[in-house]
């Protein structure tokens, strides 16, 4: 920038409106060449440096930059999955968009997970319909992420090497009020429920593929509806299109292997297998429980080496292995359960599929180590420290 004024003190004044930088120069230029006052001065402004000009003197005066501040420190995964059929160290994490900041929570549970060996995540976010014979699927703006936050949510985990599942899963409140649940969908018409599912699941292998995510996850536990082969290998060409990551269906443990399985990339399991053990059983007794459930899960149709647990977890209460999908359990409380629990269920399977997304964590971590917290979340109880040696 170049000025010129024939009055230093009307320079003085123009500058002083610029920058007081300028302005602080120019005083103390002319303080100590007090012969320029009635001489032309040139006065030039360069980021950080300015250079004041007079007939016989010349005068550069430099301000230093403010001192940088590191970024601040982030956990990175100990352990990252640098191949498609590495392991999935996994947690699922359910995301709501009132769930709160994404922004501000995302970071810092990330970094909580990182520091356990976690290498996976899978986002888990509700779509909706009205009931079990509708054929409209919707993203609720109170509760379906934006697209914005789920982009906040990756792009953090991507910086600490998680790989990143996404999974769009729909949500029951508006089908238990006639006592379904998402196994048990009956639409008026399933090829229009299946174009409009489509539709909802293109815009998120969009979305996957914009934002490099590993895996896709199509569908969880739509049980009646799986045996609509021709109508899931459809929808599967219309994600393969928009979409080059790995593809995946979450079927529920008591079912077949649905018709479509060769066409996705990995099987998956939602995997709360009753086990048939007494309350406080000892995780010896819990391990043998888990072995009919290997048998069971060859029987059907699955190849067990090839496999993903999308969910598997119990609650932290009295003989919650026994029904680990049961939610709404009020035995007394047991944190020793949840602990037993997953160190058997690591050891048995851990050496034996490939992956495991334990049910599940909020976006929102506890604010201590609150054993009154009795859902599935491993974090802030002992179950958390038997995660991170599972995953070692």
């Amino acid at each position: 920038m170049l000025l010129k004024r024939k009055n230093l003190r009307d320079l003085l004044l123009s500058v002083g409106l610029l920058v007081s930088l300028a302005a602080a120069s120019v005083f103390w230029f002319a303080t100590r060449n007090p012969q320029t006052d009635a001489q032309e001065v040139v006065v030039i402004l360069a980021q950080e440096t300015v250079v004041i000009q007079s007939a016989t003197h010349t005068a550069v005066i430099t301000q230093s930059p403010p001192t940088p501040h590191p970024p601040p420190q982030i956990s990175r995964v100990f352990k990252p999955r640098m191949e498609k059929t590495g392991f999935q160290a996994g947690v699922s994490i359910l995301l709501y968009s009132d769930g709160g900041d994404f922004e501000k929570l995302s970071p810092l549970l990330l970094d909580r997970l990182a520091e356990l060996n976690i290498n996976s995540i899978s986002l888990v976010f509700p779509l909706f319909q009205a009931d079990w014979r509708s054929v409209e699927i919707y993203k609720d703006t109170q509760k379906t992420p934006s697209d914005e936050n789920l982009k906040v949510f990756i792009r953090e985990a991507h910086k600490r090497n998680f790989t990143v599942m996404l999974r769009p899963i729909l949500d029951e409140a508006s089908l238990v009020k006639s006592g379904k649940w998402r196994g048990q969908l009956s639409p008026t018409d399933r090829s229009t429920w299946f174009a409009n599912y489509s539709a909802q699941l293109v815009g998120y292998a969009e979305l996957a593929e914009k934002e490099k995510v590993a895996i896709l996850d199509i569908g969880t536990e739509f049980v009646s509806l799986e045996s609509e082969t021709a109508l899931w290998k459809e929808l599967i060409t219309k994600v393969r299109t928009k979409y080059a990551g790995q593809v995946t269906y979450s079927a529920n443990w008591d079912s077949q292997a649905p018709g479509f399985v060769h066409l996705l990339d990995f099987a998956s399991i939602d995997a709360y297998y009753p086990l048939d053990a007494p309350i406080g059983a000892s995780v010896a007794s819990l391990s043998s429980s888990w072995t009919r459930w290997i048998d069971d899960i060859k029987a059907k149709g699955y190849e067990i080496n090839k496999v993903v647990f999308t969910e598997l977890g119990t609650l932290p209460r009295q003989g919650s292995h026994q029904k680990p999908w049961n939610y709404l359990l009020d035995s007394p409380p047991d944190l020793q359960t949840q602990a037993r629990y997953y160190q058997a269920t690591c050891a048995v399977f851990k050496p034996l599929i490939k992956g495991i997304y334990w049910w599940q964590v909020d976006l929102a971590l506890p604010k201590t180590n609150d054993n009154q917290d009795l859902g599935y979340s491993p974090i802030g109880k002992p179950t958390e420290a038997v995660l991170s040696d599972c995953y070692r």
